[in-house]
């Protein structure tokens, strides 16, 4: 195998094994650490710089100021998308959590919902905002906010003494975070919690070998990791349940740590070295990926039954939402279709999930 590498370069062929290639760097504003994507463009923003910008994804050259409101070195280091309302949340290092509505005119101006610590993390689940973070630097600790509301319900839900609590997502309602002791030198972690619990315990999923998890990314059942200290990128399965799991190395041996996560069909972006955007094609990405050309819904509107049509031969899981992302039922699809009967009259989301990747669609109850 190296030999044929070697005579490939030898006639100027290019070759690439895990290839990533640079996206942009037309972000380099003194530290782009996240790093959204939204309706075909990318936002990052700027910690240093205090600012949010965007750039197409077949212009990544073409950067447009989305907000400036943040004063350098408090700027954006973590935010999450909010998409039933267009909004933005922000998190910053110690100068508290923000909004931006990114139907205002440009640049937009941030609102304030709470003061913060270090935020380490946010998601959106079920209509609510949830924010990790470390309090204080002696415990980590996860707050979260109805989007409905606002600031006024924020609030907190859960606090691990001397561990972080570090990029959180979501799968089948369990919060799965990393988590590493604060005053330690001990490895990093992979956990799982149930927050409906009574009292919620902490279960181990992964030992990490080595570095601090900066980033986290959800595709289908699989969750994707970023690591700052040895640089690199794993996976774990998260329906695999013969714990403790072993990472899945994708990438490794980057230029600098990955902070931050974007993902666009089997585009993987993060951020390399804080102002470089790099992007890598992963396949992984769209196994059983339910393409909308393939995958729709019939009849839409409907008054009672709703019929998934596509060429599939996965076991397809399905949640009904409300717009705001409240659970209201879930099952398994089957060929006699999805009731619907009792729902009142309005829009909702049907999100489907296949082995490694989800689809949401909206339809309407009539």
């Amino acid at each position: 195998m190296k030999n044929l590498i070697a005579f490939l370069l030898s006639l100027g062929i290019f070759v690439s094994i895990n290839a990533q290639t640079v996206f942009t760097e037309a972000l380099a504003t003194g530290g782009t650490v996240t790093i959204q994507i939204i309706n075909d463009e990318l936002y990052g923003g700027s910690w240093n710089a205090g600012s949010l910008s965007k750039v197409p994804l077949d212009d990544p050259n073409n950067v447009t100021l989305v907000s400036e409101d943040f004063g350098s070195g408090q700027g954006p280091w973590k935010m999450v998308y909010d998409p039933t309302g267009n909004d933005m949340y922000v998190g910053t290092l110690g100068f508290g959590v923000y909004k931006l509505d990114l139907d205002d005119p440009l640049p937009v101006t941030k609102e304030f919902i709470s003061n913060f610590g270090v935020v380490d993390g946010m998601i959106i689940h079920e209509g609510k905002l949830y924010v990790s973070g470390t309090n204080l630097g002696v415990n980590g600790v996860l707050y979260s906010m109805d989007l409905d509301i606002g600031g006024s319900s924020f609030q907190l839900e859960y606090e691990s003494p001397d561990e972080s609590i570090r990029s959180p997502l979501f799968y089948n309602n369990i919060l799965y975070y990393s988590s590493r002791p604060i005053n330690s030198s001990d490895p990093s972690e992979v956990l799982k919690i149930d927050l409906n619990d009574s009292n919620p315990t902490p279960e181990l999923i992964c030992t990490m070998s080595f570095g601090t998890v900066q980033s986290s990314l959800l595709a289908g059942s699989y969750s994707y990791f970023g690591v700052e200290g040895d640089n690199r990128i794993f996976r774990l399965n998260l329906n695999d349940t013969n714990f403790p799991l072993s990472e899945e190395i994708i990438l490794e041996n980057l230029d600098g740590g990955v902070i931050a996560f974007a993902r666009d069909g089997n585009r993987l972006f993060f951020n390399n070295n804080f102002d470089v955007i790099m992007v890598y094609e992963d396949p992984n990405l769209n196994q059983g990926e339910i393409n909308e050309l393939e995958m729709a819904l019939f009849p839409n509107p409907s008054g009672d039954i709703l019929y998934l049509i596509g060429k599939t031969k996965e076991t397809l899981q399905y949640n009904i939402l409300t717009m705001r992302g409240q659970l209201l039922s879930s099952g398994y699809y089957a060929s006699e279709g999805i009731d619907i009967s009792n729902l009142t009259q309005g829009l909702y989301f049907l999100n489907i999930t296949a082995e490694v990747s989800e689809k949401t669609m909206k339809f309407i109850k009539e």
